[in-house]
């Protein structure tokens, strides 16, 4: 079967003594709303083409509200795993219990808010790239991995 590959939704990556965040949505910054449009709304003299322009401009702010909402939720969960799993991403010691009601109290979301966040969502680390729902799969009181024992996808090679 061919090789699948992964792009990480987040990349932490080491600096110098400490590590950086980065979400990897650089596609985003090329999407905006049409000036021209939007003045074309403004000077519309016909009430039923007004009303056209002012539907798509709300869901157009709608549209990209939410994209902003996801970047913050995604930054948040990884600055939550982050503080929470430190000592694992810096030393690769074994993973801290970790659940998504842990997550949510660290982050003031709510935990369906976060499983749909991490949904087939990857975290790029300096060891390997791993599902955002491996840092919080470990179970309470066992030892058992959450990592999966042959690997299905392989990190994005830059």
């Amino acid at each position: 079967s061919a090789d699948a590959y992964v792009v990480p939704d987040v990349v932490i990556r080491p600096t110098e003594g400490e590590y950086e965040i980065i979400l990897n949505d650089t596609w985003f910054a090329s999407y905006s709303m049409s000036d021209y449009y939007i003045a074309m709304m403004h000077q519309a003299d016909d009430p039923d083409i007004k009303t056209y322009f002012q539907q798509k401009h709300a869901r157009c702010s709608l549209l990209l509200h939410n994209i902003e909402r996801r970047r913050q939720t995604l930054a948040a969960l990884t600055g939550a795993i982050w503080e929470w799993q430190r000592e694992y991403l810096e030393t690769h010691h074994a993973l801290r219990p970790m659940t998504l009601k842990d997550m949510a109290e660290k982050t003031g979301l709510h935990i369906s808010t976060i499983s749909r966040a991490i949904k087939d969502k990857y975290v790029q680390t300096p060891y390997r790239t791993l599902p955002f729902k491996a840092y919080s799969n470990a179970p309470c009181g066992k030892t058992a991995s959450p990592f999966p024992k042959t690997p299905s996808r392989k990190p994005f090679a830059s």
